[in-house]
């Protein structure tokens, strides 16, 4: 059985729609599966990043493991009409999930291992070398150290909105971790973009070096948060 897609709370409307926060559980409610869901998401990489390459991206084999180990480190943003259509299906091409439903914005974040996490802070990790066993499960409490694997929203989407609630679905996801005595140390994020400056800048976190690669290595601490 569907879900009901206007049961959430962390919506905004517009004309004709409204931007809603998902968890991995709610669209997996919806029909979707998680490979849909990674599918989706890195079609808004390729589509925010020129010459984004497997090695910085990652694919979708790879993230899919990681995701079904660690859903709490995603948020999706979708737009749902206000009069959503009868009977359809998933679409890769125009990131359309269920029918009326667009994935147009998400992050994703996940705790690495500790010596995986130092490499990311040294700008030396690639994303494709993100799989399951550096990854740590945040349903035990505990310390992590979180990588920010990426967050983009989809041209036409950008703004105020799609920020604000892109933004308040993170804080949102650290305090119910800490709930759960489950703990924050650190951040690390790679910037691609001077979008992406301007967002670590925003959220207070240190430049601290170059990617071998490509980007800007961004840190900042929680443990006073």
């Amino acid at each position: 059985m569907q879900a009901d897609i206007t049961s959430g709370i962390d919506t905004l409307s517009g004309p004709g729609s409204y931007l809603r926060i998902c968890t991995l559980s709610d669209l997996h409610n919806m029909g979707m599966t998680t490979e849909q869901v990674v599918r989706a998401c890195l079609l808004l990489d390729y589509g925010t990043l020129n010459g984004l390459s497997n090695r910085q991206a990652g694919t979708v084999e790879q993230w899919v493991p990681v995701v079904d180990k660690s859903p709490a480190g995603v948020r999706v943003l979708v737009d749902v009409p206000n009069t959503v259509p009868g009977s359809g299906s998933y679409n890769d091409q125009d990131g359309r999930v269920v029918p009326g439903i667009r994935i147009v914005g998400y992050w994703h974040y996940m705790a690495l291992l500790p010596e995986m996490f130092v490499r990311a802070k040294a700008g030396m990790m690639y994303d494709r070398e993100i799989v399951v066993s550096v990854v740590r499960s945040m349903d035990v409490p505990g310390h992590y150290q979180l990588y920010f694997s990426g967050i983009s929203v989809m041209s036409g989407y950008r703004g105020i909105v799609a920020s604000r609630l892109l933004y308040r679905a993170f804080w949102s996801s650290l305090y119910d971790l800490r709930q759960e005595r489950v703990y924050v140390d650190e951040l690390c994020a790679v910037a691609y973009t001077e979008d992406g400056v301007t967002l670590c800048r925003s959220a207070h976190m240190i430049y601290l070096r170059e990617h071998v690669d490509r980007g800007s290595i961004y840190w900042m601490s929680l443990r006073s948060i």
